[in-house]
């Protein structure tokens, strides 16, 4: 019996991975030219793809990092030249946070918790902040900012900039993007690929804050968000990339696209559904309580009891792989991945053994 992998990330991968490793080989993929028309045509292609699957608007710029984590640094360094505000509502908005702090920046926070019951479109940004920060779809918790809740926020800053974390969402959330500054995403989560790659969307205000902040002070080398604007356009990258991550994105893209994002998002939101209502039927309870706000994407869910051994035996003994909480929650509390590939029977496996869950 093959494992259930639903973790939150890295995750399950496509199954045609393995067939696209071996279309990679045979089209020379793992020895051509990052400096190539061939390359410099993929690169494109890529750009091209996400922009059609995600209706990126064309004023945007697609550029390609390593991680999520260098977004974080990459986006206070090139466009925060003292404060930027925070939403912080777990681990990873944390993490954010604490790299302003340590870029040497004063950054603010406004902190919520997964009892949240308010509108997050109505949070008081400090006059004092040049960029808000949201970490949309929080996965270590799994509590979910509503799409048109940030906009809220951008409509109510409009001289702020708007960078949001999309790491765990894509490509299921639905973003406004003309409020949107900057957002980034890595590929291990909704695109199912292999860890080592990020992407990140930039607005044309973005680009030219970075170069305007340039000329005070440092904005990084050859990843600031200018540089790799400018070489997105010609469609090179600074450095020599992880050139089979790209192709691998590009027939993931190419899947998605055949499949069609609205079908894609439809069965992702109706698994999601599904799950909480069975939920019900187990002593387990949602970790975020206001269902306006449960990640479609990632379900934490909370027990009373200790169920690290009961997790362990998961793993050992059913071959079933979920996430660990952070922090005080760990011991009891865990996460369940929603992305595209997975299916409503690998729900109903964990949910099964929910269910025989005793303290």
């Amino acid at each position: 019996m093959p494992p259930i992998i639903l973790a939150p990330g890295p995750t399950k991968v496509h199954p045609e991975l393995m067939q696209w490793m071996n279309d990679a080989d045979a089209e020379g993929v793992f020895w051509r030219s990052h400096r190539t028309p061939w390359f410099e045509s993929m690169f494109a292609e890529v750009k091209q793809g996400l922009r059609s699957l995600l209706s990126i608007p064309e004023g945007h710029t697609i550029a390609l990092l390593t991680s999520a984590n260098e977004a974080w640094e990459r986006s206070i360094e090139s466009l925060v030249k003292q404060e930027s505000f925070h939403l912080v509502g777990g681990e990873f908005g944390e993490r954010w946070f604490q790299y302003a702090k340590r870029l040497g920046r004063t950054p603010s926070r406004w902190e919520y918790v997964t009892t949240f019951s308010g509108n997050f479109g109505e949070v008081i940004v400090p006059e004092s902040a040049e960029a808000i920060c949201v970490t949309q779809n929080e996965t270590s918790t799994g509590l979910w900012i509503p799409e048109n809740q940030i906009s809220e926020i951008a409509n109510r800053y409009p001289d702020k900039l708007m960078l949001v974390d999309v790491v765990s969402s894509i490509p299921v959330v639905q973003l406004e993007w003309e409020k949107v500054d900057l957002a980034y995403w890595s590929v291990q989560k909704g695109f199912q690929l292999p860890a080592g790659l990020a992407v990140v969307v930039m607005s044309p205000r973005a680009i030219q804050r970075c170069q305007a902040l340039t000329s005070q002070q440092s904005c990084g080398a050859y990843h600031s968000l200018s540089q790799l604007a400018a070489n997105s356009e010609k469609n090179i990258t600074a450095e020599t990339p992880n050139v089979l991550a790209i192709y691998l994105l590009k027939r993931a893209i190419q899947k998605y696209l055949s499949s069609g994002l609205e079908t894609i998002r439809t069965e992702t939101l109706a698994r999601a559904t599904s799950f909480y209502e069975q939920l019900n039927d187990t002593p387990f309870r949602a970790l975020v309580t206001s269902k306006e706000f449960q990640s479609p994407t990632v379900f934490a869910v909370v027990s009373d009891a200790d169920i690290s051994t009961w997790r362990a035996n998961l793993t050992s003994q059913q071959q079933i792989y979920t996430g660990a909480c952070y922090s005080e929650l760990k011991p009891h509390a865990f996460r369940i991945a929603n992305f595209p590939i997975h299916t409503e029977e690998e729900h109903s496996a964990i949910l099964n053994q929910m269910k025989l869950f005793t303290a």
